[in-house]
């Protein structure tokens, strides 16, 4: 009876221990897990902040590239007038003889 009581005291001391190393494995697992849940979460929220910093830029350069056209617009309506005017003032002849030579 003493051996058989022996014998469960040590399979109980047995059992523990490798309770106790499988717990710490558990332990260690967990804690990598956590850390990179973390790294993962931390480069979601980079992720979110750069695309919201493009998206910002992008509205940028897109109302740049509005004005832009609008003056490249204005500067061919212009280039209209001038040759417009240039046009009636040769159909009356008081082009100056420089302007004559290029048109």
């Amino acid at each position: 009876m003493v051996a058989s009581l022996s014998s469960i005291i040590i399979n109980t001391k047995n059992a523990i221990k490798i309770i106790l190393e499988q717990s710490m494995y558990l332990k260690t697992s967990s804690n990598q897990s956590s850390d990179t849940s973390q790294a993962v979460a931390t480069a979601m929220y980079q992720i979110s902040q750069g695309t919201t910093e493009q998206t910002q830029e992008t509205e940028k350069t897109s109302n740049q590239m509005t004005i832009l056209a609008n003056k490249i617009n204005s500067l061919v309506s212009k280039a209209n007038e001038v040759e417009n005017i240039t046009v009636s003032a040769k159909s009356l002849g008081i082009m100056p003889p420089l302007v004559k030579t290029i048109f």
